[in-house]
């Protein structure tokens, strides 16, 4: 049982990873909006691009 706690740990932490991914992922795009780096209508586009990143990361350390 100890094997699947460690498992369980470890889903629990990627998941904790990609939330605050997302949080940091849309103040990071808020602040290139403001400084005129990307127009509004692109920032939803870069959020989901950075979230699929750090996806995809969260997928090949719970894969290993």
């Amino acid at each position: 049982m100890a094997t699947n706690d460690s498992f369980q740990r470890y889903i629990d932490a990627g998941i904790a990873f990609t939330n605050m991914t997302r949080k940091k992922a849309e103040e990071f795009v808020s602040e290139l909006v403001k400084n005129g780096d990307i127009q509004t209508d692109e920032a939803r586009a870069r959020v989901d691009e950075l979230l699929d990143r750090g996806r995809q990361g969260t997928e090949m350390i719970v894969s290993s």
